[in-house]
């Protein structure tokens, strides 16, 4: 498979259970290329803090932001980064191409569901935008109109 040189960060985004890191594997597998799972760094730093993921601080969301922003600044090869967040993120940088993807509401539902979550997608989300709020509120629009594809999951 050919991949344009002026994409080096295959960036995929989009809200919880929209298939963001079975699309980033499989791309991940295909290509044959690295991929960060934002997700799973955080349960892993949460896991070293002895903290659930809700009760990490701002500080620690950010030094996680930091460090995926450096991991794609390096476009030494091909890398594929999957999160919630990432068009704030990642916001500035080149060689980024940005995947957001989205699904119907209540297949989310019932993916979020089939992962034995106590809450709802509905509470998710709300979640999701509250901490999005918190950690991006100050931060300037990003401009991404030339360089986002969106599928429906």
């Amino acid at each position: 498979m050919r991949f344009s040189k002026d994409f080096l960060v295959i960036a995929i985004s989009g809200n919880s259970c929209t298939g963001k890191s079975t699309v980033a594997k499989e791309l991940g597998e295909m290509l044959g290329v690295q991929v960060r799972h934002c997700g799973e760094v955080l349960k892993s730093r949460a896991l070293e803090l002895a903290k659930p993921v809700p009760e990490l601080s701002s500080e620690v969301h950010m030094s996680i932001d930091a460090e995926t922003r450096a991991w794609a600044a390096d476009q030494s090869a091909l890398k594929v980064v999957e999160g919630i967040f990432l068009e704030e993120v990642l916001s500035g940088l080149d060689g980024i191409l940005f995947i957001r993807l989205v699904c119907d509401t209540a297949v989310r539902g019932e993916r979020f569901r089939a992962r034995g979550a106590a809450s709802s997608i509905a509470a998710r989300d709300k979640s999701d935008e509250q901490l999005r709020e918190t950690l991006y509120s100050g931060r300037a629009p990003s401009s991404l109109s030339t360089s986002i594809l969106e599928f429906d999951t």
